[in-house]
């Protein structure tokens, strides 16, 4: 029998969760689910933009402008 790997990543938004817990668990990762979810806090709102920025895959020289475009690309 072959063995094939998948990236999983590359299948995030097509899969349930509950899938996704299984498989992550299956491939020993430690995975500790909430009932509510965390949030980081943020002190100022660069804080908050520099964050945004790195979900989105941007760079520090970006601006709100490419936020925007990029968010409503999603």
């Amino acid at each position: 029998m072959a063995r094939i790997e998948v990236e999983i990543e590359d299948y995030l938004d097509e899969i349930d969760d509950k899938y996704l817990i299984k498989e992550l668990k299956k491939r020993k990762y430690n995975v500790v689910l909430s009932e509510y979810p965390e949030y980081p806090k943020f002190d100022t709102p660069d804080e908050l933009l520099t964050y945004i920025k790195g979900l989105l895959g941007l760079k520090p020289w970006h601006g709100k402008e490419q936020i925007i475009k990029e968010i409503s690309e999603l």
